[in-house]
């Protein structure tokens, strides 16, 4: 059985992998090498306790990329006396547009 896993690095070191299609499957390791491993290891038992237990195999899930557009608006105002102040986002009218993996945490910004 093949499955998707998503793999996302933590902010004090190390890696965090997970199965979306197996419910609470879900490993770690300090290298992408070491956290893959183990969730092939995670998802084995899983597998193996689905078996034990009857229960069929669920499909992997399905990924499809989508494009978010963000629109901010324009922060910046005159603050009444003419003078320009920067308002609560610090920047001026933007389009931000991203297009990412649906379910996925990394994306490609364009």
């Amino acid at each position: 059985m093949r499955y998707t896993v998503i793999l996302e690095s933590e902010e004090e070191g190390g890696f965090h992998v997970w199965c979306p299609a197996l419910k609470g499957c879900h490993s770690q390791g300090e290298t992408t090498e070491e956290a893959l491993a183990n969730i092939q290891e995670a998802i084995a038992a899983y597998l193996e306790s689905l078996r034990a237990e009857g229960v069929p195999f669920p499909a992997d899930v399905v990924t499809q990329q989508v494009e978010a557009v963000i629109l901010c608006e324009n922060s910046w105002d005159s603050g009444g006396k003419g003078e320009e102040k920067q308002g609560t986002r610090g920047v001026p009218n933007m389009r931000i547009s991203a297009r990412i993996d649906a379910g996925l945490p990394t994306g490609t910004w364009g």
